[in-house]
């Protein structure tokens, strides 16, 4: 447990990094995003099913978290699942609203080195978290 505890702070102080450099870097941290740029279906399609499928946060969340939540309802499970199901469509479609309505804003370099600097902050609080706890709990 020590091992893929020290294994998490290393990765999580390197991602951390990775961000305070995008955040604080020379440069223009603005994306090149290429409106002209036309992907086929096929791509995106392949593109979604991979972020989809391959994602283990799909099993842990789904399979796992949900699974033994909805376990505990007996026979109120399907309710539960119809529930979830629609959470996650609100959710999803929510998401996906905010962020057409944010992207000209999203897409200015300013605002991409705050949440770089938001997302290295974050990374590095969890790290020292991760460290703290490994060194003095035991």
């Amino acid at each position: 447990m020590q091992m893929v505890t020290w294994g998490g702070v290393a990765f999580l102080t390197w991602y951390g990094w990775g961000a305070f450099r995008a955040a604080f870097g020379p440069g223009d941290a603005q994306l090149n995003l290429d409106t002209t740029t036309s992907h086929s279906r096929y791509r995106i399609m392949i593109t979604v099913l991979a972020v989809t499928w391959l994602n283990p946060h799909v099993y842990l969340d789904t399979v796992v978290v949900l699974g033994s939540l909805g376990e505990q309802f007996g026979d109120l499970r399907l309710w539960f699942a119809l529930g979830a199901v629609s959470a996650s469509i609100i959710w999803f479609f929510s998401l996906a609203l905010l962020s057409s309505w944010m992207a000209p804003w999203l897409q200015k370099s300013q605002a991409q080195r705050g949440i770089n600097f938001a997302i290295g902050s974050v990374m590095w609080f969890i790290a020292f978290q991760l460290a703290k706890h490994a060194l003095f709990v035991q």
